[in-house]
């Protein structure tokens, strides 16, 4: 498995590192539904909607099926956190971010391409140490090595590293 969300106790998306995608539903697995060819990062803020994101794709789940959904200028997606399903934001390990609002997606400013964690459409923290306030990202700390982020409010942010944890509060 390279990657999980759950929205509930009873539903989750799994991926493979091959780009498929599996949905626990209630208490089974669905068969794979095949994505992507590659690893897959995916985000999940309830059980009828999810986003996934691989290379130059996005996909979307609507608690039934899955679709492709076009995001302009892509080149390489590596990371996504949704705090909705009309607000989920994607960085590109060629620099800009990407925000869906339920309909589009649209670039934005991205200091560096990090894993993110985003409670609303007004606060997203990078594993880098920097925050989205909707509008602009605040610098990066300095001395962050991180791989993953998950923050439950603007007040806590666990950050864990190669052999470290950080956390913000």
């Amino acid at each position: 498995i390279g990657a999980v969300s759950c929205a509930t106790e009873t539903f989750c998306v799994a991926t493979d590192d091959g780009g498929d995608a599996f949905v626990l539903d209630r208490h089974s697995w669905s068969a794979p539904t095949r994505l992507a060819t590659q690893a897959i990062s995916l985000s999940c803020p309830i059980a009828e909607f999810c986003v996934a994101v691989a290379g130059t794709d996005a996909f979307i789940y609507d608690g039934s099926g899955w679709s492709s959904s076009v995001v302009p200028s892509a080149q390489e997606l590596s990371n996504v956190s949704c705090s909705s399903a009309t607000f989920c934001l994607a960085t590109d390990n060629q620099g800009p971010a990407f925000e869906y609002d339920g309909t589009s997606w649209t670039s934005v400013a991205a200091p560096y391409p990090a894993p993110i964690s985003c409670i609303s459409p007004t606060f997203c923290a990078s594993a880098t140490g920097a925050i989205f306030d909707g509008t602009t990202w605040t610098a990066p700390l300095p001395s962050f090595d991180s791989g993953g982020v998950s923050c439950v409010s603007t007040t806590f942010c666990m950050v864990a590293g190669t052999g470290e944890t950080h956390v913000w509060n």
